[in-house]
């Protein structure tokens, strides 16, 4: 009896040119479906990689960050914190930090780390760089949200286990000199016997 296996015979050849019988196995419909799942896997799987790259770009792709801090500062004024003006809470603990590489880079980046109010320039720091995804033209090759994860004094114990050699460091730069403290205005000499005469008069 047929099985629905087999469906046709076909003529082959042998390696000596005689004709040989052949078939050829129809897979039938639970081998198509089989098939199309597999294919329906495979598409699953590749949406699923493309998903997590974007999602999880600026993770998967972080960088780590040794070196020498060159500065610190706060995006935000401090007198626009004390001010009438509502600023939000991000911004408030929003800092741009710049570490100094020994090839003489100087790696910046963005960051809402609260840690980093307490770093000071000239100090060591391990710190994990997150860039912005190449889709976003606008930031594409730059860094944002960086994370304090060790600070240290260079040239201490602690920056030698870090990796941070400081000898291959140029001397920190020296900063814009304090500006000059205001005079005091001398006070004023008391009138005079003849000028007080005067008035009374």
């Amino acid at each position: 009896m047929p099985t629905g296996i087999l469906t046709e015979t076909v003529v082959t050849h042998s390696i000596h040119g005689l004709a040989l019988p052949g078939v050829i196995l129809d897979i039938g419909p639970m081998g198509k479906a089989m098939s199309f799942f597999k294919k329906l896997l495979g598409l699953l799987v590749v949406l699923g990689l493309v998903f997590t790259v974007v999602q999880f770009y600026s993770i998967i792709f972080a960088k780590t960050v040794v070196g020498r801090i060159e500065n610190v500062a706060r995006v935000t004024e401090v007198t626009a914190i004390l001010g009438n003006r509502q600023v939000p809470e991000s911004q408030i603990y929003s800092f741009s930090v710049s570490v100094r590489q020994p090839s003489g880079e100087m790696l910046t980046a963005t960051s809402e780390d609260r840690q980093w109010a307490v770093a000071k320039t000239g100090q060591c720091v391990k710190a994990k760089y997150f860039p912005y995804p190449p889709w976003d033209f606008e930031k594409a090759g730059t860094y944002f949200n960086a994370r304090l994860i060790s600070l240290v004094e260079c040239g201490s114990p602690a920056a030698k286990d870090l990796g941070i050699d400081t000898s291959t460091y140029p001397p920190q730069a020296v900063g814009a000199q304090p500006a000059a403290p205001m005079a005091t205005p001398a006070p004023l000499a008391p009138p005079s016997s003849t000028q007080e005469h005067s008035n009374h008069q």
